[in-house]
């Protein structure tokens, strides 16, 4: 979305025997909720077609123009009992076109057809929530806010982070199962991908996972937004065989630059930016990867308990740190979807694991 402009909505409803008022009446709420966001509805309701084929044929065609002129698409699933069939192909047609397309369906099963999960990128509950999901998401007011909720959070919570992180899941699941194993695996490859080379860190945290990079490294650079969470990792660091260096910085700053590295870690970094800043992180990416540099992913698998807007895999989660309350993006990946998202943004995928139960990883080469 090209920033200052708004962002214009394409409507998909099932209509058929509904009266034109209610038709009327539900457009004039949809425009309600999109306004207060500062969003725009693309195709506005005109009248019902005639039967003939070339008013049809005419209607469909107006239609296929409006959503190709739109940005995004917000799709009504809450009718009970109803097939969508006009509804599914405008949203393969969204998806082909690469906008974003997010769909409500109040508590309906269609939430679970796996089709939609895979062409929808947000499924929640209600209007309001699928908006506020597409303004925060897929607008550069709500991107910039988005971000900086996240680095507030993160902020707040930097002494704590490592019992937050944990707790996200139940003892009953982690404990004895294999958790711990496919973590102590994740470390295992840092230290063998990074072993002799210079290495740059995306999102270190508090140094969790640099330890094991800097046992084998030749050098290591740490990123972080957050101060706080760069203090907690220097002092974690400090008296490990190697001491990296430290830079506060927001990796998707377009004037931030780095050296080219041997490797770039992003370990649970992509999941916490919506889709947007996924791409561009991407492809900055590609220019502090030296040739044959590799890029490292790891990301949850698992959804974790926590208060949350969206039945996907990808959710508005409402967290708490020091009294205040904030909503955070999150999004949690098999490893074919990491390989897809990678495989979008130029890399090639050389190295994953398919039997994983918690996490997923990718190791990439650019191919640019």
């Amino acid at each position: 979305m090209t920033e200052g402009k708004p962002l214009h909505v394409y409507y998909a409803r099932a209509m058929d025997e509904l009266s034109e008022a209610d038709i009327l009446q539900d457009d004039h709420h949809t425009t309600q909720l999109l306004q207060r966001r500062g969003l725009s509805l693309s195709n506005p309701f005109s009248g019902r077609s005639a039967n003939a084929p070339d008013v049809f044929a005419a209607t469909v065609l107006r239609n296929h123009q409006l959503l190709k002129n739109s940005g995004a698409v917000l799709v009504n699933l809450a009718r009970p009992h109803y097939s969508y069939v006009g509804a599914i192909f405008e949203i393969a047609e969204a998806a082909c076109l690469g906008y974003p397309v997010v769909a409500f369906c109040e508590d309906s099963e269609i939430k679970r057809r796996i089709y939609l999960q895979h062409y929808c990128e947000f499924i929640c509950s209600t209007a309001d929530a699928a908006i506020e999901y597409l303004w925060r998401c897929h607008t550069p007011e709500g991107i910039k806010l988005q971000l900086k909720e996240m680095q507030q959070y993160y902020e707040n919570i930097a002494s704590c982070y490592e019992e937050k992180s944990r707790t996200q899941y139940s003892e009953k699941e982690t404990n004895g199962g294999s958790y711990e194993q496919e973590r102590t695996d994740l470390q295992k490859r840092l230290r063998e991908y990074c072993c002799g080379k210079t290495v740059l860190e995306l999102g270190c945290g508090t140094g969790d996972w640099t330890r094991h990079i800097v046992q084998k490294a030749k050098s290591v650079t740490c990123t972080d937004s957050s101060a706080s969470m760069l203090e907690a990792a220097r002092k974690t660091l400090n008296a490990g065989p190697l001491v990296p260096s430290f830079v506060q910085a927001d990796v998707l700053d377009r004037d931030l630059c780095f050296p080219r590295y041997d490797v770039v870690v992003a370990y649970f970094f992509l999941s916490i930016l919506p889709p947007p800043c996924q791409a561009t992180l991407l492809g900055r990416i590609h220019e502090w990867l030296r040739p044959k540099g590799v890029l490292l992913c790891a990301e949850s698998q698992r959804i974790a308990l926590l208060d949350s807007s969206g039945y996907g895999r990808r959710r508005l989660q409402f967290r708490e740190a020091n009294g205040r309350q904030f909503v955070l993006f999150k999004e949690h990946f098999s490893s074919l979807d990491m390989e897809l998202l990678l495989k979008r943004n130029g890399y090639n995928v050389s190295d994953s694991i398919a039997q994983n139960k918690w996490f997923a990883f990718c190791a990439a080469m650019s191919s640019s």
